[in-house]
């Protein structure tokens, strides 16, 4: 905790510009601790999101005992939307779920117009994957981002 505040004094960084990832990994195995730090973390403003959601074993259980603000769908249950006969259920379930507990929801691996198509019409907040961008260097996104 000390160290998040220090970078946060340092940097000059607003807290509620900072969003701290988690996965379910991370607090299952000492749910209570957890929970005490991410209050802490979200009382300084910071929101939490939690990772690759759906992967794990407790996830409703997380979400339901922790101050999650994003629901980040792990990019298998996007890659599944057309493969399998349920893919796509799956999706809207996670997106329907997020919307109902006023949680921002993120779709991870998004590689195709179709699937940001079908998030959209979902309701899924945002997206991120290969189809907006590739990962590049910061010296190359400062760059795109001086063109545009």
């Amino acid at each position: 905790m000390n160290k998040v505040q220090h970078i946060l004094r340092s940097s000059g960084l607003v807290p509620d510009r900072l969003c701290l990832e988690i996965t379910e990994s991370m607090v299952v195995n000492n749910l209570n601790v957890a929970r005490k730090m991410l209050n802490e973390l979200v009382a300084l403003g910071i929101h939490i999101a939690i990772d690759d959601f759906g992967t794990g074993y407790s996830s409703l259980s997380v979400l339901r005992q922790l101050p999650i603000a994003i629901i980040k769908i792990d990019r298998s249950f996007i890659n599944d939307m057309d493969a399998y006969k349920d893919g796509l259920s799956i999706v809207k379930t996670i997106v329907s779920m997020g919307n109902d507990l006023r949680k921002q929801v993120v779709a991870e691996g998004v590689e195709t117009l179709e699937q940001c198509e079908q998030l959209k019409g979902l309701g899924c907040d945002k997206a991120q994957g290969f189809y907006y961008h590739k990962p590049i260097p910061l010296a190359e996104l400062n760059k795109l981002l001086i063109k545009k």
